[in-house]
Order: C-alpha cells, then sequence, then structure tokens
C-alpha cells in the first residue's frame, strides 16, 4: 500500500512551522529560568512583626 504524497507528514510545511514555534518557546522559556536563576531578587527590608511574610500592622500616614 502506497501512500499519496499529499498524505506525507514531514512534507507539509504548517507542521515543521508548528514544530519551530513550538521549539522556540520552549528554548525561551529554557532561558528565562535561567536568566531568573542567574540574577537573584534582593531581600525586602523586614521592619516589625510579620505573618507569612506579610506585614501585621500598617505603617503611619506621613503627614503632607
Amino acid at each position: 500500500m502506497r501512500t499519496a504524497a499529499h498524505e506525507r507528514w514531514y512534507k507539509l510545511p504548517i507542521l515543521w512551522l508548528g514544530a519551530a514555534i513550538l521549539l522556540t518557546s520552549i528554548a525561551g522559556c529554557v532561558l528565562m529560568v535561567v536568566l531568573g536563576s542567574r540574577y537573584p531578587d534582593e531581600p525586602l527590608p523586614a521592619a516589625g512583626e510579620q505573618l507569612l511574610k506579610m506585614p501585621t500592622f500598617r505603617e503611619p500616614e506621613s503627614p503632607q
């Protein structure tokens, strides 16, 4: 049984385009993870009591 040329999946350019876009987006995600791990965020200054990294009181408003 022979398949027609139009039925061969590897000859369809839209599948190659989809595969290229998928691989590019996965590579971009990996790159963002690598760059994110290289440059960590500086910790915020902790002042006062905290619960689950949230302050337990509100800072007083400064007079204007």
